[in-house]
């Protein structure tokens, strides 16, 4: 039932039940009835305020989310992923990616860690030559850094630590079956 319903249903019982030719009552209860609807008002219009921000937000983070698909698809452009590598881009690293933007801007470094780090994931699976001395130095290096960036910003957006190792994992087995 309608809260301003059951509040004038008691106001009657109330004066039903208690009005003995004093019109004090009446007034009381206009006065206390009025100040009902001032805070029912109230509170209608912060929860109508509030969802037209809930909407904003919704329509914010979907633009930020484009965004951030565009990045990604410009970065990988034509490139066969690997499928851990693109499990990882399109899923819960573009929720990070979108987290940073909307949150701290494109300028932030925030922003440009978290896309310097799609940068060494593309290296680490379609860059890297093992014959040569200068990629076995980074592999080694983003071996390390990699798996402690991703565990990172996948906990960051909440990502479950379970699939954030099994991807990890993945990741860093693909060096390895793929070089050989």
């Amino acid at each position: 039932k309608n809260e301003v319903f059951i509040k004038i249903k008691l106001l009657i019982e109330a004066i039903l039940q208690e009005f003995n030719s004093d019109i004090r009552l009446l007034s009381e209860q206009a006065f206390a009835f009025n100040h009902f609807l001032r805070q029912y008002a109230r509170r209608v219009r912060l929860t109508e305020k509030r969802a037209m921000q809930a909407a904003q937000g919704e329509d914010k983070l979907k633009q930020i989310r484009l965004k951030v698909d565009g990045y990604l698809q410009q970065k990988v452009a034509d490139s066969e992923l690997p499928a851990v590598i693109e499990s990882i881009l399109f899923e819960p690293w573009a929720n990070f990616l979108s987290f940073n933007l909307l949150r701290f801007g494109s300028r932030s470094e925030q922003w440009q860690q978290a896309a310097s780090v799609v940068d060494d994931l593309l290296w680490f699976g379609l860059h890297y030559n093992p014959g040569n001395p200068e990629h076995l130095q980074r592999h080694a290096q983003l071996s390390k850094t990699l798996p402690k960036s991703l565990a990172s910003g996948f906990a960051t957006v909440g990502f479950e630590n379970t699939q954030s190792e099994h991807l990890i994992n993945n990741l860093l087995a693909l060096s390895i079956t793929a070089k050989i």
